[in-house]
């Protein structure tokens, strides 16, 4: 029976935006890979002090997640840049893969980052999903145990282009977690290693003394520390009851105060915003400095009037309260609410206002002015049914007299009609007896009509022979007219098109350029490597090379380089320094000046991003009508992804494209939309444009580049006296082609 060992455990503290996110605890495989497991544990306890190659200080503490990629992985370990470019091992630098055993088959799994073969170093990542590509890779040397809600709040920050996080992901504390048991041995050892140095000096006696005696001391002095933490227990929970205590006196003293006799009818309530009232309630005045003020009048109404007034004042309020300001009220003592004067008030009691009642109702004057209104409307029905029958009773008269002046119009045609009739049934009577006479005559009239219809026959026939053999003579002037207009369609600018456009035909000239070595003076896939690390590729990636299968290890090459946190922007910006041709962007000009004679395409086997790069950077893109190379994309996490551009059963190409299909599909779709070509003329320099050349015509040129593959494969098939139609002009710069174009569009 082996004995189990414990895998080492550490933990990660994270911050988001400086505030605490969770811990994340990781088991380290170090059965499987110890010298990897062993750089995290140190660079975790931050125990091997400051890096050589870096200077800074081998500790997660502090680092940043520089990398996010949603249902991939999540990258950090950066502690010297923190943006993937830096970070530094225990061993100084970078030290080798140890160990492909474990797969990335799961998620949470803890793995290597690296730049390539054997250069690991402080960089990880942490998968958020299974990523079987990275098998043979990316070491992997450990697993999430328990935090994986935190691993997913950080998957879910929102990221840049470059895949790094807006928010601030950040190691707040790390380290590694002990086991009890491990703890307590190592304590033991420590004391043991500490009484064996001081007693190097003394005899064996004297050593074991003094241990014990330091044993007996500790024991003492741990017992001394439980007494004294049981003293301050009770000492609180004496204060715990005497404050229970006090509050009890309290509550018991609280009953025994006078209880107020004070009804709640009588409690005064809440003042209410008076400020919402148009005029505040008038003060009282005394009533001498009132009596002096006033004027004396003589008329008796008015002196009823201000007795009244003062009455009113005088009267005791049924809601009145002490420490409260007069409410406002009616006449009739009801409470005004919200903004009295807009209310209209209730008549007043006294007999003296008897005369104003109309005036002073409750109902609005223009309400009472609308009821006397229809009031005096009611007696009159029959004109009130006659008028709201349609807009008034004068239209109803009018209509009368129209109906009227129809009617008597009418009248007359009437009696036409009737004598019309009356004229059709004597004239039927007569044609009757006259039908006897005629059927005689018929028989004899169809006898005469055969003859004719012979003779009509015969001389239609000749006419017939003399009309085809004009027409033959007008047709094959028709023809030259109709190549003269065509030549005047194809002059005239700007134009509107006849009704029978379609069936004239546009002639001209098609160009089809080649990529690679053609437009561009070298390989635009190879010119990638330059961004690699060393600017070279590891030899285990130039093996994964298939005959054939250019596009695929295409594909593994760029999403090395992207794991080698080369993003899309770099590569671009190293795309844009390879050089053209010698006198290429010269002759893409002069075919975009000539867009009405020359159609311009790339057939290439490079990718679409490439190509649209290389031209957009060389202002040139206008020049190409369209481009047929393999599809190219840019995925969240900066992959770039390249795919086939179809399926073809061509032998003699490579799996993603066939340049001949490609070039008889594009003429095909051309003739159906009316466009078609005198010359085609094929620029090319590799063994894949040698295809292409099979289906050209006498009348279409083929350019190959001076000193490269299809011009020797041209000579080749000389020699053997293949049949190849089309004209052969080798070339060795843009103004060459260019000088051939002018030939082809003249004649």
């Amino acid at each position: 029976m082996g004995v189990k060992v414990q895998r080492p455990r550490c933990f990660f503290d994270i911050g988001i935006s400086n505030t605490l996110a969770g811990r994340v605890v990781f088991e380290l495989f170090s059965d499987a890979c110890p010298k990897t497991c062993e750089n995290f544990r140190c660079l975790c306890t931050g125990e091997k002090g400051i890096g050589k190659t870096t200077q800074k200080p081998l500790h997660y503490k502090g680092c940043l997640f520089h990398r996010i990629v949603k249902d991939f992985m999540i990258q950090g370990g950066d502690f010297s840049e923190g943006n993937g470019r830096g970070g530094e091992s225990i061993y100084g630098g970078f030290f080798e893969d140890e160990s492909f055993s474990v797969k990335h088959n799961k998620e949470f799994l803890l793995s290597m980052a690296n730049r390539g073969k054997d250069t690991n170093g402080s960089q990880f990542f942490i998968t958020t999903k299974p990523a079987p590509h990275l098998d043979g890779i990316h070491v992997v040397f450990g697993q999430v145990i328990s935090g994986q809600d935190v691993i997913r709040t950080i998957e879910a920050q929102k990221t840049d282009t470059n895949s790094r996080p807006y928010a601030e992901v950040k190691v707040l504390n790390c380290g590694e977690l002990i086991p009890k048991s491990k703890a307590k041995k190592e304590k033991k050892k420590k004391q043991q290693s500490s009484s064996e140095s001081s007693d190097d000096s003394s005899s064996s006696s004297e050593s074991s003394s003094e241990s014990e005696d330091a044993d007996k001391d500790e024991k003492k002095q741990k017992k001394k520390r439980k007494k004294e933490q049981k003293k301050k227990k009770k000492e609180q929970k004496h204060k715990k009851k005497e404050k229970g205590s006090d509050n009890e006196e309290v509550e018991e003293a609280e009953p025994q105060q006078p209880v107020s006799s004070i009804r709640p009818e009588e409690v005064p309530p809440i003042p209410e915003n008076r400020f919402l009232m148009r005029r505040s309630p008038q003060q009282q005045q005394p009533k001498e400095e009132q009596e002096k003020e006033k004027p004396k009048e003589d008329s008796g109404k008015e002196r009823q009037r201000e007795r009244e007034r003062d009455r009113e004042r005088d009267r005791p309020m049924t809601n009145s309260r002490p420490n409260r300001t007069r409410l406002v009220m009616t006449r009739s003592g009801r409470r005004i609410k919200g903004r009295g004067p807009r209310r209209y008030r209730t008549p007043s009691r006294s007999r003296s206002r008897s005369w104003d009642r109309f005036r002073r109702s409750e109902t609005p004057p223009h309400w009472r002015q609308e009821m006397q209104r229809t009031q005096k409307a009611m007696p009159n029905t029959q004109a009130t049914h006659d008028r709201w029958i349609k807009g008034d009773k004068g239209d109803m008269s009018q209509e009368k007299t129209d109906t009227a002046e129809a009617m008597e119009k009418e009248k007359p045609d009437m009696e036409r009609e009737k004598k019309n009739s009356e004229r059709e049934r004597k004239d039927s009577k007569r044609n009757k007896s006259r039908s006897l006479s005629k059927g005689r005559e018929r028989k004899s009239g169809r006898h005469r009509s055969r003859s004719r219809e012979r003779d009509g026959r015969k001389k239609t026939d000749g006419e017939t022979e003399k009309r085809k053999g004009r027409s033959r003579s007008k047709s094959k002037e028709k023809k030259g007219e109709r190549e003269h207009k065509r030549s005047k369609m194809d002059d005239g600018k700007g134009r509107e098109e006849s009704f029978y456009s379609s069936e004239l035909v546009k002639m001209k000239t098609l160009v089809v350029f080649d990529f690679d070595h053609t437009l561009v003076d070298d390989n635009s896939d190879t010119w990638v490597v330059r961004c690699a690390p060393e600017q070279n590729l590891p030899t285990w990636l130039k093996a994964t090379y298939e005959k054939g299968r250019w596009t695929e290890y295409m594909g593994r090459v760029l999403s090395y380089l992207r794991d080698q946190s080369i993003y899309p922007d770099t590569i671009r910006s190293v795309l844009e320094t390879i050089p053209f041709t010698d006198g290429m962007v010269e002759l893409l000009t002069f075919i975009s000046q000539n867009k009405h004679d020359i159609d311009c395409i790339i057939v290439s086997d490079s990718n679409t991003l490439f190509i649209d790069w290389i031209l957009e950077v060389h202002g040139v893109k206008s020049a190409v009508d369209s481009v047929f190379t393999n599809p190219a994309s840019i995925d969240n996490g900066g992959y770039i992804g390249v795919q086939c551009f179809h399926s073809h059963q061509c032998e003699n190409c490579p799996v993603n494209l066939c340049k001949q299909k490609v070039l008889s599909d594009f003429r095909e779709s051309q003739a159906n939309s009316g466009v078609h070509y005198q010359a085609v003329c094929y620029i090319g320099d590799g063994g894949n444009d040698f295809c292409p050349i099979k289906v050209l015509k006498e009348t279409d040129l083929v350019m190959p580049r001076k000193g490269y593959t299809l011009e020797k494969l041209l000579s080749k098939a000389r020699h053997e006296n293949k049949a190849l139609k089309p004209q052969i002009a080798p070339w060795s710069s843009g103004t060459e082609i260019q000088q051939q174009l002018l030939d082809l569009i003249q004649q």
